[in-house]
């Protein structure tokens, strides 16, 4: 089986919100959202086991999808992304709206909110299947393009967490990567490519490259916000 057939089925970047029982704003991205009927409206959201947004869901049977536009950054999308619930509050600092049945969604880079009312959840293995009605829906911004998982991957250079639904392993080198490289013209001079060296964030995978041998203490991950100690050097 080649996986790397899974690469061509198409997404875009959604962020999943909830309160909990206690009322606790929670979230995290997602990027399997699809719209199932329209008599009613139904959409499906497909979330692993281990998040605390299902958690939050399954509890009080209500959630929000918020359609994300090309206008997110690595910040949005990094603490959505990768930061926990239980150890973070992600909606701090940010400007929040929320639906009529109460349920949070930042408005940065929003380009739809989309209210459901869970009807029934799938047990899909590592993940559970969401279908809910949708009870309210808001057009925040038409005009700026929607971010999909390529421009995620292509421009942004967003990584997969490995507990996403579309996780397939790393992507194989490109034909282009694999080829030999042209030869300077003869009457070219040699110079000396600066060395560049690769640090691993172990937390979300983000790969960051740089000609120095040591990250600056003051870094962080522009994926998840972990510090430069997080990061291993690869190469």
């Amino acid at each position: 089986m080649d996986t790397k057939a899974l690469r061509q089925l198409t997404y875009g970047v959604y962020l999943v919100t909830a309160r909990d029982e206690d009322g606790r704003q929670v979230g995290c991205v997602v990027n399997t959202a699809m719209q199932l009927t329209s008599s009613p409206y139904r959409l499906a959201v497909t979330m692993n086991h281990e998040n605390r947004t299902l958690a939050a869901i399954r509890r009080t049977r209500a959630f929000a999808v918020t359609c994300l536009t090309q206008a997110a950054d690595m910040d949005l999308v990094g603490t959505f992304g990768f930061a926990h619930s239980d150890e973070r509050d992600k909606f701090a600092g940010r400007p929040t709206g929320h639906t009529q049945a109460g349920i949070p969604y930042v408005t940065q880079a929003a380009g739809a909110v989309i209210e459901c009312s869970l009807m029934t959840a799938v047990d899909a293995g590592t993940h559970d299947v969401l279908i809910g009605d949708v009870t309210d829906a808001i057009v925040l911004d038409d005009k700026t393009p929607a971010l999909t998982y390529a421009y995620y991957h292509g421009v942004l250079k967003g990584t997969t967490p490995p507990r996403a639904s579309s996780f397939v392993g790393e992507a194989p080198a490109s034909d282009a990567a694999q080829a030999a490289p042209q030869s300077a013209p003869v009457d070219a001079p040699a110079q000396a490519a600066p060395a560049t060296h690769h640090f691993q964030c172990q937390l979300c995978g983000y790969v960051y490259e740089t000609t120095e041998e040591e990250l600056p203490a003051d870094f962080v991950c522009p994926l998840c916000g972990a510090a430069a100690t997080m990061f291993e050097r690869i190469d």
